[in-house]
């Protein structure tokens, strides 16, 4: 079973560097051009798309209606709500680097959410979402393409989960731009494909 991997288009916290974490933001214009060439983009690459997963906050939810043309294809998920950044939620990452020092800062980004902010969700909680979704789809017809259009973190726990790798190194490569598909496959564990579009 295939699962194209889509992160939500840009918001304007994304443009901010404001973490929004569960805060409900939409998606700003260039979030919405990002879907719609994601869309394009899957057209022109004869990639079909059976069922659509999303995370239930506007800015993912807007994704996916988007990047298709048939809502009753769409099912929200609550587990693949964004990991919660507890305190640092709705905060600008300068001024959180500025409060608890550039050394902290920079420790607690770099450890790619397995050290949870002041208050929030690690990334081995948000593996435990990510594995009771992904039991979910054993149930499915395995011939179905599958996209799911989530967050940052919550992807990362997806993929962490599928590949069963959790070093630094891998976490660093799960992180995905607004506007990039990762096609996984689940048997195998790994990425087979990446789609980046252009909205020059």
């Amino acid at each position: 079973m295939d699962l194209y991997l889509i992160r939500h288009g840009q918001t304007d916290y994304n443009v901010e560097k404001r973490f929004q974490g569960q805060i409900d933001v939409p998606l700003n214009e260039t979030g919405r051009l990002q879907a719609f060439k994601l869309r394009e983009a899957l057209c022109v690459k004869s990639h079909k798309i059976d069922l659509v997963y999303t995370s239930p906050l506007a800015r993912a939810t807007e994704t996916a209606r988007l990047i298709t043309s048939d809502n009753s294809l769409i099912h929200v998920d609550t587990r693949l709500t964004e990991i919660s950044l507890g305190e640092f939620d709705g905060r600008l990452e300068s001024d959180i680097e500025n409060e608890v020092g550039e050394k902290s800062y920079a420790s607690w980004r770099h450890s790619n959410f397995i050290q949870p902010a002041p208050g929030g969700e690690s990334l081995a909680e948000a593996m435990l979402r990510a594995k009771a979704f992904l039991h979910r789809l054993t149930t499915l017809p395995i011939q179905q393409n599958l996209a799911v259009v989530s967050h940052q973190g919550m992807l990362m726990a997806l993929k962490a989960q599928i590949s069963d790798d959790i070093s630094q190194s891998a976490l660093t490569r799960y992180r995905q731009k607004n506007d990039e598909i990762e096609i996984w496959n689940i048997e195998s564990g790994a990425m087979i494909q990446h789609i980046e579009i252009s909205t020059a």
